[in-house]
C-alpha cells in the first residue's frame, strides 16, 4: 500500500494573517527533526494573496541550532532561479522551493526568507512547509 498520509507532515511556514511590509520577513523555523525521527524531504510553498506594491523574492536559510542562520547555497535549493512575487502575481498564485541540504553539515532548522523591495503598502503572502520523514515508498 502506499501510504503518503503517514510520511508527511505540513508546518505553517509563514503566518497567513501578516501582512509584510519590511524588508526582510523570516518564516518560522521548521525542524527537521518533527517527524518520523527526522525528515530528509523538505518542499516550501508559498501562496500569494493580495499584493498591492513590490516585490517579494524568496530564500532558503538553514541553522544547526535555530540561533545563526545562513542562507542555502543556490546548489541545495531546488525551484526557479528567482522565486518572486509582485504587484501583477495572481492571488492564490504559488511558487516552491526544495531543500536539499547542506554541504557544510547538517543543519536540523530550515526557514523561508521573504526580502521586499519598493514595498509602500504591502502585500499578503503565506507559506507551508511540507516534511517527508524517512524512509521510502514501495515500489509498485
Amino acid at each position: 500500500m502506499l501510504d503518503v498520509y503517514n510520511k508527511v507532515s505540513f508546518v505553517n511556514a509563514l503566518a497567513p494573517a501578516a501582512k509584510i511590509t519590511a524588508a526582510t520577513t523570516n518564516g518560522a523555523a521548521v525542524d527537521l527533526m518533527s517527524i518520523n525521527n527526522g525528515a530528509n524531504r523538505l518542499v516550501f510553498t508559498a501562496i500569494a494573496g493580495v499584493v498591492t506594491d513590490g516585490t517579494y523574492t524568496f530564500k532558503l536559510q538553514d541553522s544547526p541550532d535555530n540561533s545563526t542562520w545562513t542562507d542555502v547555497p543556490a546548489t541545495y535549493v531546488q525551484g526557479p532561479s528567482v522565486a518572486s512575487f509582485t504587484s501583477g502575481t495572481a492571488v492564490g498564485a504559488t511558487t516552491k522551493l526544495g531543500y536539499l541540504g547542506n554541504a557544510a553539515g547538517a543543519s536540523r532548522y530550515v526557514r523561508l526568507v521573504v526580502s521586499g523591495a519598493t514595498i509602500t503598502t504591502g502585500g499578503f503572502i503565506t507559506a507551508i512547509a511540507m516534511l517527508e520523514g524517512l524512509g521510502y515508498l514501495p515500489s509498485v
